[in-house]
Parts: C-alpha cells; sequence; structure tokens
C-alpha cells in the first residue's frame, strides 16, 4: 500500500507540474534571431484574465528606450495604440517560439494566482534566460534561482526589468544552476516511478507520456 502511495505522490507531482516529457532537455533544432533592442524581454502571455498585461504595457512607458518587450499570445490589441517598443508578437508556431525564447535576454512571466507553476517558467530554465515572475509563494519555492520576483503593477514590473538588466549576467549564471537542480530531480523522480510501476499501474502510466528523448 505505501509503495503504491509513493506512485501515485509521484505521477500527481509530474502532471501537476504539467510535465510531458523531459522539461529541461535541450533542443538542437533551434536558432537565435535578430531582435530591435539592445535587451529585449520576452513575456510570455496568452491574455487570460490572471495575466496583468495591461501592466506590462504601462511599465513600458517608464522603461529606456533600448528595452524591447516582445509580447506573445493571441490578442486584438492595436499596434499603433502602444508604445513603440513593445511588439506584439501574435500566436506563434511551437518552433518560432521556441527561438525567439532563445533570442531574447530576459524572460517574464506573471500571474495573479497563487498556486500556479507557470509553464513559462520551465520554458526559460531550460533556455537558461533569466526570469521575471510573479511574487507567489510557489513559485519562489521552484524558481528560487536567477529570478527576481514582482508585484503585478507596472512601476514594480519596471523596477524588476531595471533590475534583472542590471544583473543580467550573474542571474543567467543562476538559471543555469537551476537548470542543472532541476533536471535531476526530474530525472531521477522519473527513474523511481519507472522502478515503481507495474503492470496493475498501467492505467497510471498512461496519463503521462514518455520522456523526450
Amino acid at each position: 500500500m505505501f509503495v503504491r502511495y509513493q506512485r501515485s505522490l509521484i505521477i500527481n507531482e509530474l502532471l501537476n507540474h504539467n510535465i510531458k516529457g523531459n522539461p529541461w532537455k535541450t533542443r538542437k533544432d533551434l536558432k537565435t534571431i535578430r531582435l530591435k533592442g539592445k535587451n529585449n524581454i520576452l513575456y510570455i502571455c496568452t491574455f487570460s484574465e490572471d495575466e496583468p498585461w495591461k501592466e506590462v504595457i504601462k511599465a513600458a512607458n517608464l522603461l529606456s528606450n533600448d528595452i524591447y518587450i516582445y509580447i506573445s499570445g493571441k490578442n486584438e490589441l492595436d499596434n499603433k495604440k502602444i508604445a513603440t517598443d513593445l511588439v506584439l508578437t501574435g500566436f506563434l508556431p511551437e518552433k518560432d517560439h521556441q527561438n525567439l525564447l532563445r533570442s531574447v535576454d530576459i524572460i517574464m512571466v506573471l500571474t495573479t494566482q497563487e498556486d500556479c507553476l507557470v509553464c513559462g517558467g520551465y520554458e526559460a530554465a531550460s533556455a537558461e534566460k533569466p526570469l521575471i515572475l510573479s511574487d507567489k509563494k510557489v513559485l519562489r519555492g521552484y524558481f528560487n534561482k536567477g529570478t527576481v520576483f514582482t508585484k503585478n503593477n507596472f512601476q514594480d514590473i519596471a523596477r524588476s526589468i531595471d533590475l534583472t538588466i542590471e544583473n543580467k549576467t550573474g542571474s543567467k549564471k543562476e538559471i543555469k544552476e537551476l537548470k542543472r537542480i532541476r533536471e535531476t530531480e526530474w530525472k531521477n523522480k522519473w527513474d523511481n516511478l519507472l522502478e515503481m510501476l507495474n503492470p496493475s499501474d498501467s492505467k497510471m502510466a498512461s496519463a503521462i507520456k514518455s520522456p523526450r528523448r
């Protein structure tokens, strides 16, 4: 009974983290692209209710002209009515999204939810990019290196962007270390799960996809 309970715990953790395959694996088929600013930030956004995207747009007005914020996600905003240092990418195909991830200097993911391990955080750490995340307990616990935490208002978002740029070199080293630690943890959990599984666990096993090799 205890072993089965352990199996359930590991599976639930992998599912709760939205892990479908190894999220830390470095892809070899990607390229960097030329961007507009001296410092380029990708704000990963879906324009959902829990995302303070309006505050990000206001924050751009407080930043220097050499900082560009690329905002991903399908939207109905008018480019002519926002600051010139904001770039609306719209919805991007997966490979284009991954190329952009690897081309920017910093990645930002914001949420008003208290218990949301944002997928963009995994993407940023996998791409070894300094992170800006909302100041939430669950995010502080997991992304505890190479990350600046911000309140979800435009003044603090702007300050956090400036701080991350100022400490960019150190943050990049830290995020690489975070990736190494979390990738090792993930591999150990996956290996433990495979050791625990037996034929009677077929329903549970089917809930998770095999890790990408």
